[in-house]
C-alpha cells in the first residue's frame, strides 16, 4: 500500500505522535479553510494594484504564469503533505526532510508569521473601509476584527470551517461578478493582449516581456496559502491522500478565481488611462462598469474576505504553535501551556497559568 493510501492516524503514529486533535473535517471543509487562507478576492484586489500598472494589458499573462508556478509547487507540497500529515505543516516537513537545523529556521519563520501576519492583514481592512467611510481609524477597526476572530477561533474547527465556508461563498461570488462584468462588456482586442501596453504618463507605451516576468514575483503572493491544508491534516478525516487532495483543490481554485478575472478585467477596460493609474484599479473598473452601488457591494465582499482570511490564518498558526510545543521547542512550562488540547472541542488551547482549575484561555 502506498503511503498516501494509509490513514493519517497511522502515519502520525509512525512519526511518534498521538492523535489528540479532534478529526472531523471533510476534504471540502479543509479546502474551504485553505482557500480562505488564499482569500482570492482580497489578494486579487491588493496585488492587482501592483501588477496592472506595471504589466498593463500583459497582467493576465503575469497572473497565468504565476498560477502555473504556484500549481507546480502545490504538487510538491501535496505529495509531502500526504507523506507527513502533521499539524506543524512545512515546519515539520522541513525538519524531517532536511534536518533539525533547517527545521529550526522554518519554525522561527512560522512563529514570526504567526505573530505579525494576522495583525498586518487586520490592519489592511482599514484601507477598504476608508473607501466607504472616509476618515475612519484603521487601528480601531483592526482591533475589532482581531477580537471577533479570537472569539470565533475558540469554536470547534468544524464550526469554523462552516463559518469560513459561508464567507468564502460570498467572496467567490464577488470574483464571479467581477468576471462576468468583464466578459459582458469587452472593449479590448486580442491584439492588445498579445502586444501589451501600459501607461507611463499620458500616452500608452509598450510593455517589455522582462517586466511581465518580473511581476510574476509579485503575483505569486496572491496565491499564497494553499499549504495550510497540511496544518489541518491532523483534523482531516480519511486517508493521508485527502491532505494532498485538499491542498491541490485549494491551489487550483485559488489560481482559477484570479487568473480568469484578470483576463476579464483586461477585456473590459481596454487601455483606459484612469484604470492603470488608479490606486484601486479593480474598484475603479467595477464602478465604471456597473456604478457605485455595486462597487460598495464588491468592497464589502472584500472586507468579508479579509475577515475570513484572518480567521483562517489564526486557525492555521494555532496548529503550528501547538505542534512546536509538542516537539518540545520551548522551555518546559511554555511547552505544557501551548500543547494543551481543550477536551470539549478537541482544538489547541492555552491553559491559564493563574488558575488551578481546568480553565482555558
Amino acid at each position: 500500500m502506498e503511503p498516501n493510501d494509509i490513514r493519517s492516524e497511522e502515519l502520525l503514529a509512525k512519526e511518534g505522535y498521538r492523535q489528540e486533535l479532534a478529526r472531523g473535517l471533510t476534504v471540502l471543509q479543509t479546502v474551504g479553510l485553505s482557500l480562505s487562507d488564499i482569500t482570492p478576492a482580497a489578494s486579487f484586489f491588493v496585488i492587482a494594484a501592483q501588477v496592472f500598472p506595471a504589466a498593463g494589458t500583459g497582467a493576465g499573462w503575469t497572473f497565468l504564469i504565476a498560477g502555473l508556478v504556484a500549481i507546480s509547487v502545490a504538487f510538491c507540497m501535496a505529495e509531502l503533505g500526504a507523506r507527513y500529515p502533521i499539524a506543524g505543516g512545512l515546519y515539520s516537513i522541513v525538519t524531517r526532510v532536511l534536518g533539525r537545523p533547517l527545521g529550526f529556521i522554518a519554525m522561527i519563520d512560522y512563529v514570526v508569521q504567526a505573530i505579525f501576519l494576522p495583525a498586518a492583514i487586520a490592519l489592511g481592512i482599514g484601507g477598504y473601509i476608508q473607501t466607504l467611510i472616509p476618515g475612519v481609524n484603521a487601528n480601531i477597526w483592526a482591533t475589532i476584527l482581531l477580537l471577533i476572530v479570537t472569539i470565533l477561533a475558540v469554536l470547534r474547527v468544524k464550526t469554523n470551517a462552516n463559518i469560513t465556508g459561508i464567507f468564502l461563498s460570498i467572496e467567490l461570488a464577488v470574483m464571479l461578478m467581477v468576471t462576468v462584468i468583464g466578459f459582458i462588456h469587452p472593449l479590448t482586442s486580442i491584439g492588445q493582449l498579445m502586444h501589451p501596453v501600459t501607461y507611463k504618463g499620458v500616452s500608452a507605451s509598450p510593455v517589455k516581456s522582462s517586466v511581465i516576468l518580473a511581476a510574476i514575483a509579485v503575483a505569486l503572493f496572491s496565491y499564497n496559502g494553499y499549504d495550510s491544508a497540511i496544518n489541518f491534516s491532523e483534523e482531516t478525516d480519511g486517508s493521508a491522500r485527502n491532505v494532498g487532495r485538499s491542498l491541490m483543490n485549494a491551489a487550483t481554485m485559488g489560481v482559477a478565481f484570479q487568473v480568469i478575472p484578470a483576463f476579464a478585467v483586461l477585456f473590459a477596460v481596454g487601455t483606459l488611462h484612469a484604470f492603470y493609474t488608479s490606486s484601486l484599479p479593480i474598484a475603479y473598473y467595477v464602478n465604471q462598469a456597473v456604478g457605485p452601488t455595486w462597487t460598495t457591494v464588491v468592497i464589502l465582499g472584500v472586507v468579508l474576505a479579509v475577515i475570513n482570511a484572518t480567521l483562517a490564518i489564526v486557525l492555521q498558526f494555532s496548529r503550528v504553535i501547538y505542534s512546536t510545543a509538542r516537539d518540545q521547542s520551548w522551555p518546559s512550562p511554555i511547552n505544557r501551556a501551548l500543547m494543551q488540547i481543550i477536551p470539549a472541542s478537541g482544538r489547541p488551547g492555552l491553559r491559564c497559568w493563574w488558575s488551578d482549575s481546568l480553565a482555558w484561555c
